[in-house]
């Protein structure tokens, strides 16, 4: 009877062992297909119940990267008119960064001798330090009108007298897309790899609500309607040519593929 029982309590044990290593497995099943059907598969961040995934922003280092990098010890870059053994020096670096000076002088009132009553002469200035100066993106509406003239002569002897100064071509019909905002849309989207739905937060933060359905449209319109043609362009000045080189080739078929996939 005892030789029964331990079989018994054996073929549980056993049977308890099987069923944790099948849950282990179903357990690995479920978090799989729970990644596959919450996993970021566009531009969106995973998110469940509305609220962000943070593990993924951990994951990324998104969340913490300003304490994680950051460094006292690190020395900013002086610029110095002295060159490295590399004949490297930062003022050749932001040799084309526009750049202003900015002088502190003294006050109208300050510019009297506080002993004698005379006005102080200017003797020269110091140099003190050079900055980084950032101005962070600033936008605005312009209000396009053209003008018509007239010569008022023409127009007392019953001849053509108005004329209309010529006007830049809108970038899209009927839209308030200019270059500018569509190339920086552009640029933001496939240089930064800035996604269009945080392009809209920019531009709401700017002042703007505007969606990102509008900015996709003025990507695939702008595409169609003028890189296109630029792509087309270039396609038939190389095959004009007897030979091309590989390196043109390759340019070509990487600004090709860049622009259909903008168009796509």
């Amino acid at each position: 009877m005892i030789q029964e029982q331990n079989k018994t309590i054996a073929a549980l044990r056993k049977t308890i062992e099987e069923m944790n290593s099948d849950f282990k497995l179903l357990r690995e099943q479920i978090d799989n297909l729970t990644r596959k059907l919450f996993g970021s598969k566009s531009e969106k961040t995973s998110a469940i119940t509305g609220q962000i995934v943070m593990d993924e922003i951990l994951d990324y280092g998104q969340f913490d990267e300003a304490e994680v990098e950051a460094d006292p010890s690190e020395i900013e870059p002086i610029l110095k008119k002295t060159r490295t053994k590399k004949e490297y020096s930062w003022e050749k670096a932001l040799l084309y960064l526009p750049s202003e000076d900015k002088v502190y002088t003294l006050s109208e009132e300050d510019q009297v001798c506080p002993v004698d009553g005379d006005k102080l002469s200017r003797v020269g200035k110091k140099y003190l330090r050079t900055e980084i100066e950032y101005t962070p993106a600033t936008m605005k509406l312009v209000h396009l009108y053209r003008e018509t003239w007239e010569c008022r002569t023409c127009r007392s002897e019953g001849r053509k007298h108005l004329s209309e100064a010529l006007v830049d071509q809108p970038v899209l019909e009927h839209s308030i897309a200019s270059a500018s905002s569509v190339a920086w849309t552009m640029y933001q989207k496939y240089v930064n790899h800035v996604p269009l739905y945080r392009q809209e937060k920019d531009w709401q933060n700017l002042g703007m609500q505007i969606k990102r359905r509008t900015l996709s449209n003025w990507i695939i319109k702008t595409s169609e309607e003028w890189l296109s043609k630029v792509v087309a362009r270039l396609r038939e000045k190389l095959l004009e040519e007897k030979y091309i080189h590989a390196d043109e080739l390759c340019e070509a078929s990487h600004n090709s593929s860049y622009v259909q996939s903008m168009v796509m």
